[in-house]
């Protein structure tokens, strides 16, 4: 079979798509920096598939747990501070921490967090909701790193996610 060119357009000296190759059932990708990989053409056809299902889990995570937790917070706003959903992973477990603006547990709020977590549960989303008491972010570190963490919610405004340089 003749090898077919996708895209022409990616030159070592100018950003563009990344050029494929295809030839025998072997693929060949060049990606902007000109590195080449030589692929089983199943291989290349499983590597999209599964850079298309990332994608996908990351717009349903968005959709289905992100926006809600945000709204729930800003429902519960004059007990919820901030809420901060850790990079970290533990297990299929995804950890939540609400900071709430009390020095002391707040029972009542923790009723509406053991619901949440319930209709997370159900939609099937495994998480752990805790609630901590508000502090400066060293005491925060505690817990979690709120720097490699995305904030989800702060005193009523959606913010970009913090991470580490």
């Amino acid at each position: 079979m003749p090898s077919t060119r996708l895209s022409d357009k990616t030159k070592a000296s100018a950003r563009g798509p990344i050029q494929l190759s295809y030839n025998a059932g072997r693929v060949v990708v060049t990606p902007e920096d000109q590195d080449r990989f030589v692929l089983a053409s199943q291989l290349a056809v499983a590597a999209c598939q599964s850079a298309v299902a990332n994608e996908k889990i990351a717009k349903m995570f968005g959709d289905e747990f992100l926006c809600p937790l945000h709204k729930w917070c800003l429902e519960h706003k004059t007990h919820v501070s901030q809420c901060y959903v850790p990079w970290e992973r533990y297990g299929n477990c995804i950890k939540v921490f609400v900071v709430i603006r009390s020095k002391k547990f707040d029972f009542v709020l923790n009723d509406a967090i053991s619901e949440l977590e319930g209709q997370f549960i159900d939609a099937g989303w495994l998480c752990d909701i805790l609630q901590i008491t508000s502090g400066t972010p060293e005491e925060l570190q505690a817990f979690f790193d709120p720097d490699n963490s995305l904030q989800v919610y702060a005193d009523g405004h959606t913010t970009p996610a913090r991470r580490k340089s």
